[in-house]
């Protein structure tokens, strides 16, 4: 299918067309689908649970449907898949259509329409090709997606139900053929229903079935030996010019060496030969020749240091342009540090991106530019580290790199990383300073027997695992990184999915683990001791009411909280043996002690 044309196809296309399309394909296919396509998963099923067994359900919640319409008219990729899915499903169907010639369709157009249902008529006159032709593309207007069945629908068939009745006087045993056939189609499944499990067809019907599907893939197979037989054809033709070619450059090859050689003997035998007058006034000539040349030489050279007086040489304008990024850089961070922007930052800002600007448009920059990225050393990493924003969203990216030159140390794969270590390190310190100053300690709780001075120690006296561990979740991510950073729903799940990884590699260090989130649908993923429960907003439930019912009907108080909701910690007090702070649990979950 050509984009070209499934652009122009959809454009007038109506709402009840995809979602025609949505229904006529079982949940089965879909699902597979969308897990071949993890962004548009990650599209359809943003805000409820993503677990295989409950993506059936799921698959028929409304909000999925006007994401799936939307995304159909809005993604022709993702429509192409879809409309070859459909094929292979309404595969009968189709070669119903097929069975007319394109004449006779337009002739009974509307009874066509009124039989099959006009979504399902337009994309089988779609999958044949039909509606790039001007006769059906002016036809399918607007009223062509009124059905209005009547008598007239089934006329054009009154044909074949004529020959079809003489057939069963002459062998009346056919009916029962055709009392047999209807009875073995399966039913179209319902809307929200999945789609039953296809039946053992019937011997005739069966065969017919495959029959149909086997010609159509001999179709595209020869199709495809014959493009290929064309291709086999059109490179020996290739093969061949080329080796004329080869043989003609051989012998022009071997005539010029022949020339060149004698050329090469006259000059050297000239030599021996008495200079006459003649000879003397080539020699002059000849000088005369030599200093034009050497006289043009010299302007030319000057020509070039006028140039390179206007434009600059290589080095400079790439110091120039490594000098200006800079300054860009250092301005953007003035302008997301600074409450006030001096009109002064402001104008010089435009000013750099002019020159900029003027210096990416002069003739053969693109030597200035060229391997920019193919030569990065250690010290443009860490330039580039001592760059990054002092901002929460950075600690996950800096420890991630920590770890893996650790680890590409430890393989002696890399050395001489000490400078960009210590860099890490330094950025990392001001992060963790920054996030200590915008945190005020929740309302600790006296721990009973031992005294423990935080966390770390806690679990190293091998007492955590006797306590179970709740957890607010979207609390946590928001104190940490702010509402800047979670105000798009790609950046909070990313976020989201941190934070459940980093918990699930800490759970076995407490009897069992509970990580709650609010949601749209109320659902639970258990994995080991961890628990990952979402609650129903739509309901009323929120996942402080979660957490505060949940410890409210504890009889122990074998327990420990992280938070700093106020509300919970007050209504949960007498419950809960001590709370964590959120600074010091995700410094603990994420190694960055």
């Amino acid at each position: 299918m050509e984009t070209k044309t499934l652009s122009s196809f959809i454009k007038n296309l109506p709402e009840s067309f995809f979602e025609q399309l949505i229904r006529d394909i079982p949940t089965g296919r879909w699902i597979k689908l969308l897990q071949d396509e993890p962004n548009v998963k990650e599209f359809v099923f943003e805000g409820f649970s993503v677990h295989l067994s409950k993506l059936p359900n799921t698959f028929q919640q409304p909000q999925v449907h006007i994401r799936l319409r939307k995304l159909l008219r809005n993604k022709l990729e993702v429509l192409e898949k879809v409309l070859l899915i459909w094929e292979d499903e309404k595969l009968a169907l189709i070669a119903f259509v097929e069975m007319f010639d394109q004449v006779f369709l337009l002739e009974n157009l509307e009874s066509f329409k009124d039989l099959l249902g006009p979504e399902r008529f337009c994309a089988a006159l779609y999958v044949l090709k039909y509606s790039q032709q001007a006769d059906f593309e002016e036809r399918i207007d607007e009223n062509f997606w009124k059905r209005e069945p009547d008598f007239e629908t089934a006329e054009f068939l009154i044909p074949v139900w004529t020959a079809w009745k003489y057939f069963i006087q002459e062998y009346p045993e056919a009916v029962k053929w055709l009392e047999n056939i209807l009875r073995e189609m399966p039913p179209e499944p319902a809307q929200g229903e999945k789609a039953p499990p296809a039946a053992a067809e019937p011997g005739v019907k069966a065969e017919e079935r495959k029959r149909l599907k086997l010609e159509r893939k001999l179709e595209k197979m020869q199709a495809e030996h014959k493009h290929l037989h064309d291709q086999l054809i059109h490179y020996k033709q290739e093969a061949e010019a080329l080796r004329v070619h080869l043989s003609e450059w051989q012998d022009s090859f071997e005539q010029r060496l022949r020339d060149e050689i004698d050329s090469h003997r006259r000059r050297w035998y000239r030599r021996y030969r008495s200079i006459d007058q003649e000879a003397l006034h080539t020699l002059k000539e000849t000088k005369d020749q030599i200093a034009s040349i050497l006289s043009r030489a010299e302007r030319a050279f000057e020509l070039q240091r006028e140039a390179d007086e206007e434009y600059g040489l290589v080095s400079e304008i790439r110091q120039k342009l490594l000098q200006m990024e800079l300054y860009l850089r250092e301005i953007e961070k003035i302008y997301g540090s600074s409450l006030v922007v001096h009109s002064e930052v402001a104008k010089v800002k435009q000013a750099l991106q002019e020159e900029k600007k003027r210096l990416l448009h002069i003739p053969g920059i693109e030597k200035a530019l060229q391997n920019d990225l193919a030569h990065v050393s250690e010290t443009d990493l860490t330039r580039q580290v001592r760059l990054l924003e002092v901002d929460a969203k950075n600690l996950l990216n800096l420890n991630s790199i920590q770890k893996l030159l650790d680890r590409m140390s430890a393989l002696g794969v890399i050395s001489g990383l000490e400078p960009l270590q210590h860099e890490i390190r330094r950025k990392k310190q001001q992060i963790f300073d920054l996030l200590y100053d915008q945190f005020s300690p929740p309302k600790m709780m006296a721990l009973e027997g031992d005294d423990f001075r935080d966390l770390e120690e806690f679990v190293e006296s091998n007492q955590s695992g006797k306590y179970d561990l709740y957890l607010d979740g979207y609390n946590i991510l928001l104190r940490i990184h702010g509402e800047d950073a979670t105000q798009h729903d790609s950046s909070l799940t990313k976020l989201r999915e941190h934070l459940i990884d980093a918990v699930a590699s800490k759970s076995h260090l407490f009897r069992r683990v509970f990580l709650i989130f609010d949601g749209l649908e109320e659902s639970r993923e258990q994995s080991g001791n961890l628990q990952v429960i979402y609650s129903d907003k739509t309901r009323g439930h929120t996942a402080d009411s979660i957490i505060i019912d949940a410890l409210q009907k504890r009889r122990d108080r074998l327990t420990l909280l992280v938070t700093e909701d106020y509300g919970i910690i007050d209504a949960v007090e007498s419950k809960i043996y001590a709370t964590i702070g959120v600074y010091d649990f995700y410094m603990f979950i994420f190694d960055l002690n």
